[in-house]
């Protein structure tokens, strides 16, 4: 009787039940989950039942648990260390509706050939190791490991503590401590470092380099980490020879090739931790948390307005939960996608930046957020900008942990900015130019205004100081022929339009002379962008050589402002003039005016008379 309810006990604990996820994968079911229990488990179920019969049985609880599992049909019993934690177990998942996911191809063997006296490269050797050959050394007598310490690795300790918990049992022959099982759970908790990296730090310890292993016994300790297996005859022998033999094949070196292996991929994938390693891991049926498949849906609806297709959906839950790929990648090859091309090319600016909030954050915009990123993607190409701000933003990484995903590193997509932009040049193009907005602005002057260029090596001039006013024209000199093209060459690019030079020209101008009463270049250009000080025939009369060598139709102005003699600048378009007036940020403060109509500006002297107000 006791027997009975024993396993029956036991048996309750792994009965399958129907999984609460909205994803199954198809071939989940056709697989058998294996649980293991700890002899404290075993001993404790026992008690209890002891407690509730009266009658006493002879067999042993060995013989009950290999019943136990015979009749759960578990085909492999691990064990654990004793003072391991105990867990819950999880219960197998039942065969449900199936998902169609796309085939996953098997791992090639690696060619006899491979195995050489010849020097190989990492990459070469790092597919070396394959299946295990009929010909299986005995290594046992040689290491301290032996075939239940194999075996063991985790146990039933899932996770970032099961793989802890493995490279005690496999590197240093014990169970963990809980101090060190804190200490190095905290060093992989959220990605922060990587399976190799703790493996090798582990082994870089005193306990393990005062175990002194022989190249036969470290060998054993890298097969067993990091392809789950013991050594195989062919291989083993192939990478022992080479320590032994071969300077190049340090052990630093093998441990680079064995961790490029799929199988440690596959190994780091079920704890849900980065590898350090190159290779993909390649399981079929990953542990795919319910927070995954909310990610994922809401990239399909969010990106392409619809439901994931069952395909897509196994597809990408199957790749994210592996690790083969990142939260940002994930985004980015939705955002990259004709169908969200599509999608972006039919909105609005305002129902762009919507839709990246619910992209990345699962909410509305905020008010501040929503005109922040209204004013960046005046900028360049929008998609891009909103892609980089937003995947590489605090609370995008947050929605990734919380949903159990690796957001991972900065992918930025390339950006073909309007200009090369700081915070300041973005305050001035926004508040000062109207950069991006219609009506009567100086951007939107420029770009009117650049329709039907013609560069010209000439600049016009006129003095308005006496009742009539007087207009000159006169070549740009060479020097300042050369000192504009040198200055477009450290500038601009390709790209940039002429309305964006001119900008550009003009915030620089303003930000980089300094007013000077003495040591003044005796030409407009070489003054600005060499010398870099003068006085307002300096500072505007550039700006009008540059209009001018650019195609507008410019003039600079000698006249009065207020009661003192001033120079300035006019721009002619489409029959309207707009004034030029570039101020020095030390002496007058901010910019006065770019490109305004003469109603807007201060009071300035023409022929006598006051315009302006």
């Amino acid at each position: 009787m006791i027997r009975k309810k024993f396993i029956a006990a036991i048996a309750s604990m792994i009965i399958v039940s129907m999984s609460s996820s909205t994803l199954v994968f198809a071939d989940v079911a056709g697989e058998t989950k294996k649980e293991y229990f700890t002899p404290d488990v075993l001993f404790e179920l026992e008690a209890e039942l002891e407690a509730e019969e009266a009658a006493a049985t002879d067999e042993t609880i060995d013989e009950i648990t290999e019943e136990v599992v015979e009749e759960a049909e578990v085909t492999e019993t691990e064990v654990i260390p004793a003072d391991a934690p105990e867990v819950a177990l999880e219960p197998e998942v039942e065969e449900t509706e199936d998902i169609e996911e796309p085939e996953v191809t098997e791992v090639d063997e690696v060619s006899e050939s491979v195995v050489t006296e010849e020097p190989i490269t990492t990459e070469e050797v790092a597919e070396v190791p394959a299946e295990p050959t009929e010909e299986v050394i005995e290594v046992a007598e040689a290491t301290n490991l032996d075939d239940a310490q194999f075996e063991v690795m985790a146990g039933n300790v899932p996770g970032v503590a099961g793989f802890i918990s493995r490279i005690y049992t496999i590197a240093l022959s014990r169970s963990y401590d809980q101090e060190g099982l804190n200490y190095w759970c905290g060093e992989l908790e959220g990605y922060k470092s990587d399976g190799l990296t703790i493996f090798k730090r582990i082994t870089d310890c005193p306990e393990f380099k005062n175990k002194d292993l022989s190249d036969k016994e470290y060998l054993t300790v890298l097969y067993a980490t990091f392809f789950d297996r013991q050594p195989d005859g062919e291989g083993f022998n192939f990478w022992l020879d080479k320590l032994e033999n071969d300077d190049k094949y340090t052990r630093d070196f093998v441990l680079r090739c064995f961790v490029d292996s799929q199988e440690w991929a596959n190994i780091c994938a079920k704890y849900g931790i980065l590898s350090g390693g190159t290779q993909k891991a390649n399981i079929s049926n990953p542990e795919v948390s319910d927070g995954c498949v909310a990610f994922v849906t809401r990239l399909y609806s969010t990106c392409f307005g619809r439901n994931p297709d069952p395909t897509g959906l196994n597809h990408w839950c199957r790749e994210i939960s592996n690790l083969n790929i990142t939260g940002k990648e994930a985004a980015k090859e939705f955002i990259t996608s004709p169908e969200f091309q599509q999608l972006a090319a039919r909105s609005t600016d305002e129902e762009l930046v919507e839709i990246f909030y619910h992209v990345f954050f699962g909410r509305e915009p905020d008010f501040d957020g929503f005109y922040y990123w209204m004013d960046q993607i005046r900028f360049g190409s929008k998609v891009e900008i909103l892609f980089n701000g937003f995947s590489d933003s605090k609370e995008f990484k947050e929605i990734c942990d919380n949903n159990g995903i690796y957001a991972g590193p900065s992918i930025p997509l390339p950006v073909a900015e309007a200009m090369v932009l700081d915070d300041d040049f973005k305050e001035f193009l926004l508040y000062n130019c109207g950069y991006g907005q219609d009506g009567d602005w100086g951007m939107s002057i420029l770009e009117e205004g650049a329709k039907d260029l013609h560069p010209k090596l000439t600049y016009k001039y006129a003095d308005v100081q006496g009742a009539t006013r007087v207009d000159y024209e006169y070549a740009i000199p060479q020097k300042d022929i050369a000192a504009i093209q040198n200055f477009e060459a450290a500038h601009f690019n390709a790209s940039w339009t002429p309305a964006m030079k001119v900008a550009y020209t003009f915030y620089w101008v303003h930000m980089n002379m300094a007013y000077s009463y003495g040591n003044i270049a005796p030409t407009y250009c070489v003054a600005a962008f060499e010398r870099r000080a003068g006085q307002c025939a300096q500072y505007n009369g550039s700006l009008v050589e540059y209009l001018c060598y650019l195609g507008y139709d410019a003039c600079l102005i000698r006249g009065y402002r207020t009661s003192g003699q001033h120079y300035w600048g006019e721009l002619y378009v489409n029959g309207k003039t707009y004034v030029i007036e570039v101020g020095c940020h030390q002496k007058d403060g901010y910019w006065n005016y770019f490109f305004e109509p003469y109603e807007y500006t201060r009071k300035y002297i023409i022929c006598g008379e006051r315009v302006g107000s």
